[in-house]
């Protein structure tokens, strides 16, 4: 009796997932626009964004590589990143599997808000006008008739930090780890999903995302009389060799994952999501200690951790990759 009834778990297993199982490699119907904005001129601070402007490009291969048509854009304005949501929101047919938006970049969040930066960002605009908001992106991707739409955002979700000048921008850490500045306040406007949609954040809302992992922490202080101290600690060796990423600390393990058969898009988001923490919170450790050993301030940004909202359910026996034809027999 008890060998009959593996039998019949094996037996359902395997036909629940030859029924229901689907990914973009079987039915190459599946549609992608990937934007990484790694540039941004008018930022004194985080005005480059080294591995961010490989991220496009990274995604753009692992994509393509799973059956998706992909599209990728580079440093656009606020007019182009517009553009580029609405042209993708008409291209996509209503028989698309999956439809999945990217973005890479500086993000932040203001008046309980996120927003997401185009290139030609100017901070001498102090209102939110210049920016692109997560509600607006939810509200122009909804009308999509895909059977599910994925948006991932791989950029900083806290609030602004303010410059020398008293101008304020956001920082995707890319040269150096930052010291708490205070959190968005409670209240955080979350856009109205629709069943079949799914957001994944490289961070927690008011948190923020790293490019790579620094090899140095800044921690500079400004006088009375306006001086700013500069005061840097050394950290190269806090950076082991798995952390020397070639993408953003986030989308470098959203590629590693993706490329492993038999995960499904569930545990797919829970294992990167893991992985970031244990490779942040392994980082931060190190250069506390450092810091502590210098009699520095230790008060850094906690762990980076994914974040996700909206709904996973139609995306339950989603593969990006999945197994060969003559492996599934044991799935």
């Amino acid at each position: 009796m008890k060998i009959l009834l593996i039998m019949l778990l094996l037996f359902l297993q395997f036909f629940s997932f030859c029924t229901f199982a689907f990914s973009c490699v079987e039915t190459e119907n599946c549609y992608a626009l990937v934007i990484n904005n790694s540039h941004y001129p008018d930022l004194e601070e985080g005005g480059y964004l080294q591995n961010t402007e490989r991220d496009g490009p990274g995604m753009k291969k692992i994509l393509r590589n799973k059956g998706f048509y992909v599209k990728n854009v580079q440093d656009v304005s606020l007019k182009r990143f517009e553009q580029e949501v609405d042209n993708f929101v008409d291209k996509v047919p209503s028989d698309t599997p999956i439809a999945l938006v990217y973005f890479s970049g500086h993000g932040l969040t203001s008046n309980k808000e996120r927003y997401y930066i185009p290139s030609n960002f100017k901070r001498s605009n102090e209102t939110n006008n210049n920016l692109f908001s997560l509600k607006n992106l939810v509200e122009k991707l909804t009308p999509i008739k895909a059977k599910s739409t994925i948006l991932i955002v791989d950029a900083c979700s806290n609030k602004p930090v303010e410059s020398s000048d008293g101008k304020k921008t956001s920082v995707k850490s890319a040269s150096g780890i930052f010291f708490r500045k205070g959190t968005a306040k409670d209240g955080l406007i979350i856009p109205e999903y629709p069943p079949n949609f799914v957001s994944l954040f490289a961070t927690r809302p008011t948190d923020v995302a790293l490019d790579s992992f620094p090899t140095v922490v800044h921690d500079d202080k400004e006088l009375d009389d306006g001086t700013v101290l500069h005061d840097d600690t050394d950290v190269q060796h806090c950076v082991s060799k798995e952390m020397k990423v070639q993408y953003s600390v986030y989308t470098s393990q959203l590629i590693n994952f993706i490329n492993q058969e038999r995960l499904p898009f569930g545990q797919l988001v829970s294992d990167v999501s893991k992985k970031v923490i244990e490779m942040t919170e392994e980082y931060l450790a190190c250069v506390k200690k450092e810091l502590i050993k210098h009699g520095k301030e230790t008060s850094l940004e906690p762990p980076q951790s994914a974040w996700v909202e909206g709904n996973l359910g139609n995306l339950s026996n989603f593969y990006f990759s999945p197994p060969e034809p003559n492996q599934r027999n044991g799935f």
